[in-house]
C-alpha cells in the first residue's frame, strides 16, 4: 500500500513542526513549505493526498484552495485556523474539498480528519466553482438548497457570467444517478416537444416517475403560442411531487433579459414568469466585482500554464493591474480567452513560469554555510542537492517503486536505480 503523503504550508516553524509530529503520527509522510507558490508547484509535482494550510484569514485560504482546485480538480485541503468565526465557515462552507479544524486541533479531531482524507473514499471529479467576491460566493453557498428543492429555477445575467455552469451544478447537486440532462434553446420550444413531455410522463411507471433536468436557455425567446402550453406542462397534476419525494422535471431557465419587464410589458406571460422564477440567481457581473477577475485569473492561468507549458504560470503585476481595470462585457468567458492568449504570447512579463523544489529561502541558507565555494561549485553542490529532494518525493509518493518513480521524473528507469544508489536513497 503507498503511503500517504501531505503538503504543509505554513511560515511559523514552531507550528510546522507541530503539523508535521501530527500528520506523521497518522502515518502520513509530511512535506513541509514556507512559500506558498513552491508548495502549490509541488502539489503539481509530487502530487500529494492532501495539502494542510495554517492560516487566520480565510481570504487568503479561499485564494489558496482555488488555485490548488486549478492545478488538481477537487483536491483536498485541511485548513488550521485560530479564527473566532471558524464554525460559521465550517457551516456554510461550499468548498466540497476544505475540512476547516480550529488550531491547535484535538489530537482526535485531526486523526479523524486525516483518516477521512487518506481512506480510499474521494469526491466525484467535477468542475470547479471560483469565487472571490462576497456576493459570488453567497450564490455559490445557495446552491445546495436550491438543488435540495424541486422548484423551477430562474438564472440571470449577462452573457458569458457562467450561467451554463451554475445550471450543470444545480443539476449535479441533486445527486440522484438516474437522472437525464438535457439543454434546449427557448426559441426551438414547440408543440411537439410539449407533447412528448407529457408522453413520458403517461409512460412512467407507478411510483417511479421519470425525472429529468431540463436547462432552457434564452427563456426570453419562447414563443406565445408555446407559452400556455409550457404552463400546462409546468402545472400539470402528474408532475406534481409530494414533500420528500423527487420531481419528474426540474427546469432550469436561463436569460440575459429582465423577465419581469417583458412580463409587465406583454411579451412573457405573468403566469408563466412566476411559474419559472419560484427561485432565482442573478449572477453578478466581473467589473462589479475585481476580487472576481483576480480569482479567476490566476484560476485560469495555473490551468492554460499547465495544459499549454507543463508548469505553473503567474501573472506578472502589470498583466494583473491591466486585467483589473478592464470592464469585461463577456465576463468569464472573455476572461478565460484572454488569459489563454496571455499564456501562448512570448511577451516579457506577461506571465512568469515558476519552477518545482526552487525556495529562495533555501538558497540563500547554502549560500551563507558555503560562502568559501565558487560559483560553479555552488551550483554543481545545489543541484545535487535538489535531484536528491525530487527522487526522495518520487519514492516517497510511489511507496519505493523505482519504476513508478522513474515514470513521474520521466527518466530511465536504469537511470532512477543509478542514482538511487548513488544517494543512497534506499
Amino acid at each position: 500500500m503507498i503511503q500517504a503523503t501531505a503538503v504543509v504550508l505554513n511560515r511559523d516553524k514552531n507550528e510546522r513542526d507541530d503539523i508535521r509530529m501530527r500528520l506523521a503520527h497518522c502515518g502520513v509522510v509530511p512535506i513541509c513549505f514556507q512559500d506558498e507558490w513552491i508548495c502549490l508547484e509541488n502539489i503539481y509535482h509530487i502530487k500529494p493526498h492532501f495539502a494542510v494550510l495554517r492560516t487566520d484569514s480565510w481570504a487568503y485560504a479561499l485564494r489558496f484552495v482555488n488555485v490548488a482546485k486549478a492545478i488538481r480538480n477537487n483536491f483536498p485541503v485541511v485548513v488550521l485556523s485560530k479564527r473566532v468565526g471558524g464554525a460559521t465557515v465550517k457551516e456554510n462552507n461550499w468548498l466540497e474539498n476544505v475540512t476547516y479544524l480550529r488550531y491547535p486541533a484535538n489530537d482526535l479531531e485531526f486523526q479523524g480528519a486525516v483518516g477521512r482524507l487518506t481512506s480510499d473514499a474521494h469526491p466525484a471529479a467535477c468542475a470547479s466553482l471560483i469565487a472571490g467576491s462576497d456576493a459570488r460566493k453567497t450564490l455559490i453557498e445557495r446552491l445546495p438548497r436550491i438543488a435540495a428543492s424541486g422548484d423551477p429555477v430562474l438564472v440571470q445575467g449577462e452573457r458569458g457570467v457562467g450561467k451554463k455552469r451554475l445550471a450543470r451544478e444545480i443539476h449535479r447537486r441533486i445527486s440522484i444517478e438516474d437522472t437525464a440532462f438535457e439543454r434546449i434553446d427557448g426559441e426551438q420550444l414547440a408543440a411537439r416537444w410539449i407533447r412528448t413531455k407529457r408522453q413520458q410522463l403517461e409512460n412512467a411507471v407507478d411510483g417511479e416517475p421519470f425525472r429529468q433536468t431540463i436547462i432552457i436557455e434564452n427563456v426570453d425567446r419562447i414563443p406565445l403560442v408555446i407559452q400556455p402550453q409550457l404552463l400546462g406542462l409546468l402545472d400539470d397534476p402528474s408532475a406534481m411531487y409530494s414533500h420528500g419525494e423527487r420531481p419528474p422535471f426540474r427546469f432550469i431557465s436561463l436569460t440575459r433579459c429582465d423577465l419581469a419587464a417583458m412580463a409587465r410589458g406583454g411579451r412573457l406571460r405573468e403566469d408563466l414568469y412566476h411559474r419559472l422564477s419560484v427561485l432565482k440567481l442573478d449572477v453578478p457581473p466581473l467589473r462589479r466585482h475585481p476580487s472576481d477577475i483576480r480569482t479567476m485569473a490566476e484560476y485560469f492561468a495555473i490551468q492554460f500554464g499547465i495544459h499549454l507549458k507543463g508548469v505553473l504560470c503567474r501573472l506578472s503585476d502589470t498583466a494583473m493591474r491591466a486585467l483589473l481595470t478592464y470592464p469585461w462585457p463577456g465576463n468569464v468567458t472573455e476572461l478565460k480567452r484572454v488569459i489563454s492568449r496571455l499564456m501562448t504570447a512570448d511577451g516579457d512579463g506577461v506571465a512568469c513560469a515558476y519552477h518545482p523544489f526552487v525556495d529562495v529561502a533555501d538558497i540563500r541558507r547554502f549560500l551563507d554555510r558555503n560562502q568559501e565555494l565558487g560559483l560553479k561549485q555552488a551550483k554543481s553542490q545545489y543541484v545535487v542537492r535538489i535531484e536528491k529532494k525530487m527522487l526522495t518525493a518520487a519514492l516517497e509518493k510511489t511507496g519505493g517503486n523505482c519504476k513508478r518513480a522513474a515514470g513521474l521524473l520521466n527518466i530511465s528507469y536504469k537511470s532512477m536505480l543509478n542514482k538511487v544508489k548513488a544517494y543512497q536513497l534506499v
